[in-house]
């Protein structure tokens, strides 16, 4: 059960790096860029909850 859920764990880690450093096209419409960057917004926030609970986690 915990290989499984450190596995998922570092599969949405990947994930969220992933979107964090997708580029955004400048030749993108507006409603396209304001849609990844409101991904890359949720991303960072998930990421900073990860590293919380991680740090909560090794104290």
């Amino acid at each position: 059960m915990c290989s499984q859920q450190g596995e998922n764990f570092l599969v949405e880690l990947k994930q969220l790096i992933h979107t964090i450093e997708m580029p955004i096209s400048e030749s993108s419409t507006t409603l396209v860029k304001a849609k990844l960057m409101a991904e890359k917004v949720h991303a960072k926030e998930k990421l900073n909850h990860f590293l919380t609970v991680i740090i909560d986690i090794q104290k």
